[in-house]
């Protein structure tokens, strides 16, 4: 019984990853070039750049994007329910379901750390039996998917006029390249240099608003990556939403959400060397399944995740400059 619950723990950990294609091999992470943050126009963590970089910043050429305001994700978490019925994450579907809702086959809805009703986040409530068996080797692993460059899940805000209040601005996440600086503790160093993997899609929001230093957008399509044993591939979040405080220093933190569907992410694990471990959990996930009903059954678990950031800059090269 603690291996079935070690894999579905191994599951969540593995949300440390970011907007990838399981068709890419996960391995080319490591040998990313590294770009010495000396080459880097002086900037402190909240220095937006009033004034767009040139080439000569970089020995290669490129730029950084004018006005720009640039995150790495340094932390990723995963709670249960932070009280009775209030969890992290979001309304996916718009609604407010109780045991009686036929469409989110049975499961009852959360209250969100911000007070939003109707939230969407099965995990939380598998999290709890978990946590306690394994809880030390799940934070350890997030952090060196982090530290070594496996997951750099870049965030870029541009056109922001106001940091409070905004109804018009562009958030960006996107994939970065880098074998990052990190400190004592494991996380990584603010003001580092990435550079885009192509390989892998953006997800771009144009008409995202800030109210009252707080950034909302969705809804938003993003795959992160799995790794159990030896196995490697792609967990997709679909409907995801996601909220970001803005802090004053130019970081970010906040909260990221999704719902999986639980034969595409099972199913490419029943293809590894994990397809023992997927067999046995693969009920307790259609137990939690909520969204994506078809023919009776619900094919969707919802998730969530929280997040904090450290600042950056995208070295842009293949793009003309604006």
């Amino acid at each position: 019984m603690k291996r079935h619950y070690m894999v579905i723990m191994m599951v969540a950990a593995g949300l440390t990853g970011c907007f990838e294609s399981p068709d890419v091999d996960w391995g080319d992470t490591a040998t990313a070039q590294r770009i010495d943050t000396p080459t880097t126009p002086s900037a402190s963590e909240g220095d937006y750049l009033d004034e767009p970089p040139i080439d000569e910043y970089f020995e290669g050429g490129g730029y950084l994007l004018d006005g720009a305001i640039t995150n790495v994700v340094s932390e990723v978490g995963f709670h249960g329910e932070l009280e009775p019925g209030v969890v992290y994450g979001f309304n996916l579907d718009g609604r407010v379901s109780d045991t009686s809702d036929e469409e989110t086959c049975g499961k009852t809805d959360f209250t969100s750390s911000v007070g939003e009703p109707g939230v969407d986040n099965q995990l939380a409530a598998i999290w709890p039996i978990v946590d306690g068996l394994v809880g030390d080797q799940v934070t350890s692993l997030l952090q060196q998917a982090i530290s070594d460059g496996r997951f750099l899940l870049m965030m870029e805000l541009t056109g922001l006029d106001d940091p409070q209040n905004d109804d018009e601005v562009v958030f960006k996440v996107m994939r970065g390249s880098l074998v990052p600086q990190y400190n004592a503790d494991g996380i990584i160093v603010p003001a580092q240099t990435y550079t885009i993997d192509h390989s892998f899609p953006k997800s771009i929001v144009t008409d995202a608003k800030v109210v009252d230093g707080v950034l909302e957008a969705g809804p938003i399509e993003f795959e992160v990556p799995i790794f159990i044993f030896d196995a490697a591939f792609g967990m997709k979040f679909n409907d995801g939403r996601l909220r970001i405080e803005l802090q004053e220093d130019g970081t970010f933190s906040g909260v990221m959400a999704g719902a999986v569907n639980i034969d595409s992410f099972l199913g490419e694990i029943l293809q590894t060397a994990a397809a023992q471990e997927a067999e046995l959990v693969l009920p307790i996930f259609q137990s939690y399944a909520d969204m994506e009903k078809v023919d009776g059954e619900c094919k969707s678990f919802s998730a969530a995740f929280t997040f904090k950031s450290v600042s950056g800059f995208v070295r842009y090269l293949d793009e003309p400059a604006p």
